[in-house]
């Protein structure tokens, strides 16, 4: 993993002083090599962390006879497929890093690279003919590229925002507008972040920089359509050959023991069993480690389970090159802000779970293991419960394959009639009639107001920004969370939406500067991604078996218990424990909540400080009644979390 890093003044000032600044703020992120090109007006810069076998094989950015200077941040998952089109043929490419293939491909190819890449990447190459800069990322924002513009010229972009705040060209200030869409747990605009002045290349996009202006390219356009006239035992080997080979190449230069999330759900125990079915012939092992509750949890979840640990543990069990290793942290939920605060540009969305998150982490440091696999975007490429296909069906007029899918639904079991009639008709309703029915049924689904402790004037400017941003909402139902929680009639679109708004790539390029792990999530594979949103909705359900295709392809490599269970795991459930524990810590994080201009004039303190002196003792039984979930766990937490990293982004000493 690299960080890279540049500028351009698009004049005579000279560029070394900054660039050298840039690369020393980013020496955390690349401790074992850094290289430096200077180009007259420009500089471009990467400092390297090995991780692949190749990575040791660091050419210059730029080569005399080459019309593009290239830097990049790259891990590359079909690279012997890039060598055959770029004719690199036997041992030629063996002494070529992930970077310098990439080198090639934009000097062959120019722009039109990007859409041949398969990986994750931030890329920005020079055009020395052209005298234009080219920023990339890939599809799903797995590698971070910050930038900035500034009135006077000045063009910078960076793996992580600290090296262009040190530039001292933009002030560190919070941009409002962005943390509004946060506090409503919106994604941010296109090309926004959190601090005001620097900008994002967006998943899927590339930048064309000149001296007189910027324009951006969405290079991904992925193929929707459907994979018809198949069978299910079709999409089942489809399935199973394209994860062989997204966890073939997050293993790639993993070492002799590879880390890796393992839970009681699908997607984690899919990528631990598939890695241990590929190692099997190796001596590599897979140390999985699972988060379990330190203390017995007071919930509310009657549908969950709040120890995962025995069903990991059976997944274990099966493949003997897997070491289980449970992880019990009693940590209070604030120990670990001040940390994030200043590691991750962007907010953490959930506190209770960055307990467990850093405990493993740190466990996986202390052991010396170097790459930690995940699967959290198993929802978008293996994991769909297809129960979106039901208001699909019906609104694409296919009311016979609506009629079996509901019949199969109700004789599995997951449903009665009238569950499949709402869960058919609710995401057809206008938001305001949806929620009357959800009242009448007893279900109030919370609003901004009571979701998070917003003034009413802030409120109403949320409220108005969202209509702005789209005419055809309802104006009194602008700033309301429910409509998010409804199942949509448009699953690939959904899923569209997911990729365009995930920013991930920021966090793990973090933990690798912090713990020196790097995170690989194998259910973010491209191909993988591609194929799923070609496979037709109801498939994912079929004969009324929710995540259908997954269950079968893994018959006989998961144990049954995961495999047939019909709850789900419920991640840091003893989290009312650690939070009454950081009571002191929160009345703190309050007191600095009114002393911070921004904070104080946006946020209803009063309601935040009730919350805290109103919280129950760990033991109570509140804790089971929903509404404790949401007004502790959802809203207190997540405000905290949210006023916290606006003071540090604004650079407040509150």
């Amino acid at each position: 993993m690299t960080a890279i890093y540049g500028l351009t003044h698009w004049s005579d000032r000279d560029v070394d002083a900054d660039a050298d600044r840039m690369g020393t703020v980013l020496a955390r992120y690349g401790r074992d090599a850094h290289e430096i090109w200077r180009g007259g007006t420009i500089a471009l810069g990467a400092r390297h962390a090995f991780l692949l076998d190749e990575d040791r094989f660091v050419a210059p950015i730029h080569a005399r006879d080459r019309r593009y200077a290239v830097v990049a941040d790259v891990h590359l998952t079909e690279r012997a497929d890039l060598e055959r089109e770029l004719g690199h043929s036997g041992g030629s490419a063996a002494a070529l890093s992930d970077a310098m293939l990439v080198a090639d491909a934009i000097e062959h190819w120019g722009e039109g690279a990007f859409d041949r890449l398969y990986g994750w990447f931030a890329i920005a190459a020079w055009d020395t003919q052209d005298q234009r800069l080219l920023l990339a990322r890939d599809f799903i924002g797995k590698r971070p590229l910050y930038y900035l513009r500034a009135e006077d010229g000045t063009l910078a972009f960076a793996s992580m925002p600290d090296a262009l705040h040190a530039l001292g060209i933009v002030p560190r200030a919070a941009d409002e507008d962005q943390y509004l869409r946060l506090f409503r747990r919106a994604p941010l605009s296109p090309g926004r972040t959190p601090m005001a002045g620097i900008s994002r290349i967006m998943p899927g996009y590339y930048g064309v920089f000149t001296a007189q202006g910027a324009t951006t390219h969405a290079y991904w356009k992925p193929d929707l359509t459907p994979l018809r006239r198949q069978t299910q035992r079709d999409y089942e080997t489809q399935m199973l050959t394209r994860l062989d080979a997204a966890v073939t190449a997050t293993l790639r230069g993993a070492g002799d023991e590879i880390a890796a999330h393992l839970s009681g759900g699908f997607d984690s125990t899919t990528v631990v069993v598939t890695a241990a079915r590929l190692l099997a012939d190796t001596p590599k092992r897979i140390v999985a480690y699972t988060a379990a509750p330190h203390h017995t949890p007071q919930t509310y979840q009657t549908h969950h389970f709040s120890d995962e640990s025995a069903l990991a543990a059976e997944t274990a069990a099966m493949y003997p090159n897997v070491e289980h290793v449970v992880i019990r942290s009693d940590a209070p939920t604030l120990a670990a802000l001040d940390r994030t605060v200043d590691l991750y540009p962007e907010p953490i969305p959930n506190l209770c779970n960055m307990v467990w998150v850093d405990a493993i982490n740190t466990a996986v440091q202390r052991r010396g293991i170097r790459v930690l696999l995940e699967g959290t975007m198993g929802n978008l490429s293996i994991s769909a419960s297809g129960v979106a296909a039901l208001p699909s069906l019906v609104r694409r007029g296919r009311l016979l394959a609506w009629a079996r899918l509901g019949r199969g639904l109700v004789r599995s079991g997951w449903m009665r009639w009238p569950g499949v009639g709402w869960n058919t008709i609710g995401p057809l309703l206008p938001v305001s009639l949806w929620k009357r029915v959800m009242r009448a049924r007893g279900i109030v689904m919370p609003s901004v107001a009571t979701a998070i402790p917003l003034l009413p004037e802030t409120l109403a400017r949320v409220e108005a920004r969202i209509a702005a941003e789209n005419p055809t909402i309802d104006p009194a139902h602008a700033a309301d969370l429910s409509d998010a929680m409804r199942y949509g009639t448009d699953p690939v679109g959904a899923n569209l939406r997911m990729v365009a708004g995930n920013e991930d790539g920021s966090f793990f390029k973090a933990m690798l500067a912090e713990f020196r792990i790097d995170v690989r999530d194998p259910l973010a594979d491209r191909r993988l991604v591609e194929w799923a949103l070609r496979v037709p909705v109801e498939r994912w359900a079929w004969g009324g078996e929710p995540r259908a295709i997954l269950r079968e392809a893994m018959r006989g490599k998961a144990p049954p218990s995961v495999l047939d269970t019909r709850l789900r795991g419920y991640q840091g459930a003893d989290w009312p424990v650690a939070l009454v524990a950081s009571r002191d810590r929160l009345r703190d994080e309050i007191d600095r909540i009114k002393m911070f201009e921004q904070t104080a004039g946006t946020m209803d303190v009063d309601r935040l400080q009730k919350l805290v002196d109103d919280m129950p003792p760990a033991d109570s039984p509140l804790w089971t009644d929903i509404a404790y979930e949401i007004a502790y766990r959802e809203n207190l937490l997540h405000a905290v979390a949210l006023a916290s990293h606006m003071r540090r982004t604004a650079g407040s000493n509150y």
